[in-house]
């Protein structure tokens, strides 16, 4: 391989991963934004609502999981981190207030911290 070759190559990698963290922090957002309305909604007691908004987040959390298999170290990006945590969050709550009861939320398995 010639340097040209291997700087070519270092640049479309560079630039498909930048790409891609891009469009994740694009999905964290829509997906953390989701999840705060839908613990403002629930608060309200419109768990109807709280639970359309979550189905809305995990959808945009699932496209990133999906963004994250094909480039792993965007796992760790901190506005990807920070929507799972809003998600969970919003998650534990509506389930509280729904049952009584705190439950696993069951479309995400994240690390404990």
């Amino acid at each position: 391989m010639t340097i040209t070759s291997y700087l070519k190559q270092l640049r479309r990698t560079y630039q498909a991963t930048a790409l891609a963290r891009r469009k994740l922090m694009e999905l964290s957002a829509q997906a953390q934004h989701l999840s705060k309305q839908a613990i403002f909604t629930a608060q309200r007691g419109e768990l109807p609502e709280a639970r359309a908004l979550l189905a809305s987040a995990a959808s945009h959390l699932k496209q990133g999981q999906a963004l994250c298999r094909k480039v792993g170290e965007l796992e760790y990006l901190g506005s990807y981190r920070a929507a799972l945590e809003e998600f969970v969050e919003a998650g534990l709550f509506t389930s509280y207030l729904a049952t009584g009861e705190i439950s696993r939320v069951p479309e995400f398995t994240v690390p404990p911290e």
